[in-house]
């Protein structure tokens, strides 16, 4: 549970080596004097008593709360009167699976997967990750999975954009993408649009929520037999994947994003914990589970080894299990994991061994391929399929009308694909295309992609997967690991289990994979999993919302649109600057994981940094007195001006820092 806000000071105070100083020497040593005899940079007085001044650099605050070491084995009545809720939000589909258990462990056949959508959507296990902001036709489609109107501008691929910001090349891209979107904006649309647009402004984390809002309303509607007042007597845990080498901030925006969509205490009022677990560990424990029981009791055995392959829209993982390494270790860039089985009785519980190693090569590259290969065939004609190619809408990803009709005939014939397969042919949207003739391509709206030319979109994925499970092999090197499990949606495609096959005989490795719809929802049946049986798991993260904003107080360049109020020149830096503006490190409402307070002095220690060295640099050593303030207004909205603020905030402690 998130602590008190007395004790969450004690902890933030923790922090820091306590020297006792005399609240003189506080107010005395708060405003520093550079070296060189230039003016001290100052520091209005704190508005409270005594705080504790630290004489050394930054050290976090934020310090982990990993409660594993105090969990009690679960006891058989233990798991009585639960709900478990499990949501994997996903780069091109989103599944969400519940189970009420009555016991500590997992039975496969009570976890219910979320299928029965909205009529316009069918049934299956996972839903589009994708919503429009343009207005539904009069066949009122509900503009989100399934449900889109024909030629809405949708919103899709947004989970990777939750990522972006730590990644400065994508970082790079995006602006680019912005600018050249500015450059061949149409302003004529924009005025029609009036108050209504088809595109939105909104960041990557509110789309995602208002995406949410929607499944979770729907989620809402399978528990209503429960009826109300066994609804908030239930002991709800909600369990969150997340790939693996998810950064912090991407991490905190999901679930930032899940708790605003309504998967929160005002919804759930006996909500207990909410845990991250990654993609690659939720799906082995299915896969794992699943396999063993549909073989027999001896198919996995203790100290047994595994490569998990969770081959899915945006990003692949796999996994591999050894008894001779203790710990998991994350890479940013690849994502595949080596699993050991612990025990097999009576739950299976495994651990993962070997460094994560991931790659971007999911079915969505090879979408990607195939736009690139029409935006070629097609030339100038393309922008008749996808007029808003030349302008990535409000920095997102999106598609309209007759492309979204392309992709999703592709995308059939994508899942289909095999060795075996000849060209492929079909029809695009009636239109202008179908006047365009193109030898070989292009014939009165019937589109020709040669086989060849299909095997080259998929190489580069299939050759990236490849890659992964052999970096695995050279991890665990003179290991002895005889499976492969295969689970993920591109993990159905034949094509990828013909090369991966071919790859992994020669190794006397054997490829494999559960039933097609099993393997699809395997992540989020392994979340439902590991919540249910929570107690078994060492490396669990539980992590906790702050109930307040914690920032600094920097002095900013002047900007007449925000600073008219703080103005004053600045002789150390030759410039206009705002004084006393305030920059939040972490917000109220954002989660803190175990592990995480290193992400939360990152935030800290950039911003002093680049504050300093951008605009006090040269100007000689210098050390100063940096308050942190907490601010426990329950408005969402913090403010940026120390004079808006200082009656509602309290400085907790000050951090010296030396530039």
């Amino acid at each position: 549970m998130p602590p008190s806000d007395l004790s969450l000071q004690d902890d933030l105070l923790s922090g820091f080596e306590h020297l006792s100083v005399s609240p003189a020497q506080q107010r005395a040593e708060s405003r520093s004097t550079i070296k060189g005899g230039d003016p001290p940079i100052s520091y209005p007085p704190p508005p409270m008593g005594e705080v504790p001044l630290v004489q050394t650099r930054w050290s976090s605050p934020f310090k982990s709360r990993n409660d594993t070491k105090s969990i009690p084995r679960p006891t058989g009545t233990s798991a009585l009167n639960r709900l478990v809720i499990a949501v994997d939000y996903g780069t091109t589909f989103t599944g969400i699976a519940f189970a009420t258990p009555t016991s500590p462990h997992a039975i496969l056949k009570e976890i219910k997967v979320l299928e029965d959508w909205p009529a316009e959507m069918g049934n299956s296990g996972k839903i589009p990750s994708v919503i429009s902001y343009s207005p539904s036709t009069d066949a009122g489609e509900l503009q989100w999975g399934a449900s889109i109107s024909p030629n809405a501008v949708t919103m899709f691929n947004t989970k990777l954009e939750l990522d972006v910001q730590d990644n400065k090349i994508d970082e790079l891209d995006l602006v680019l993408a912005v600018l050249d979107g500015v450059d061949n904006l149409n302003f004529e649309t924009v005025k029609a649009s009036a108050s209504d647009p088809e595109y939105t402004p909104k960041t990557p984390e509110q789309v995602v929520t208002d995406y949410l809002t929607h499944l979770f309303e729907h989620l809402s509607h399978e528990f209503d037999h429960f009826g109300s007042r066994l609804r908030e007597q239930l002991q709800v845990d909600v369990v969150v994947s997340v790939p693996v080498g998810w950064s912090y901030r991407a991490t905190n925006s999901t679930l930032r994003a899940i708790a605003s969509a309504g998967l929160d205490e005002s919804s759930y009022p006996s909500l207990r914990n909410v845990m991250v677990v990654t993609e690659p560990e939720a799906a082995a424990l299915f896969t794992a589970r699943s396999l063993k029981e549909d073989k027999n009791t001896d198919f996995l055995r203790p100290n047994d080894c595994f490569i998990l392959c969770d081959a899915g829209g945006g990003t692949v993982v796999s996994s591999l299990c050894f008894p001779w390494l203790d710990s998991l270790m994350i890479n940013d860039t690849q994502d595949v994991v080596t699993y050991r089985v612990v025990s097999v009785v009576p739950t299976l519980e495994l651990k993962a061994v070997t460094i994560a190693t991931s790659a971007k090569c999911g079915a969505i590259f090879i979408d990607r391929k195939f736009k690139k290969w029409l935006k070629f065939h097609l030339g100038k004609h393309y922008l008749v399929l996808d007029p808003d190619f030349h302008r990535r809408r409000g920095g997102r990803i999106t598609e309209s009308g007759d492309m979204r009709e392309i992709m999703r005939t592709f995308d059939e014939w994508k899942k289909s694909f095999s060795r075996q397969s000849d060209d492929i042919k079909f029809y695009v949207p009636e239109g202008p295309l179908w006047e365009v003739s193109m030898r070989g391509k292009l014939q009165e709206g019937e589109l020709t992609i040669p086989r060849e030319d299909m095997m080259k979109f998929f190489n580069q994925s299939v050759n990236g997967v490849v890659e992964l499970i052999s970096a695995q092999r050279t991890q665990a090197e003179h290991k002895n690991h005889r499976s492969v499990f295969l689970v993920g949606g591109f993990g159905a495609s034949p094509y990828l289990q013909e090369e991966l096959e071919k790859s992994l005989k020669y190794r006397q490795i054997a490829l494999h994979r559960p039933e097609s719809a099993l393997a699809w929802t395997a992540v989020v049946r392994g979340a439902v999993m590991y919540g249910i049986e929570k107690g078994h798991h060492e490396t669990r993260k539980t992590p906790w919302k702050l109930k307040a904003s914690y920032g600094i107080m920097l002095t900013q360049p002047f900007s007449f649109n925000s600073h008219l109020n703080d103005r004053r020149w600045e002789d150390m830096t030759n410039m206009v600057m705002a004084d006393r503006q305030l920059s939040w490190l972490v917000r109220r409402g954002d989660w803190v994981l175990p592990g995480s307070d290193s992400a939360i002095d990152d935030a800290f220690e950039e911003r002093i940094e680049k504050h300093f060295v951008t605009y006090y640099s040269g100007s000689g050593e210098q050390k100063v007195s940096i308050p942190v303030y907490e601010y426990g207004h329950p408005d969402d909205i913090v403010p940026t001006r120390y004079d808006s603020a200082r009656h509602g905030m309290s400085p907790i402690f000050f951090a010296d820092v030396e530039t």
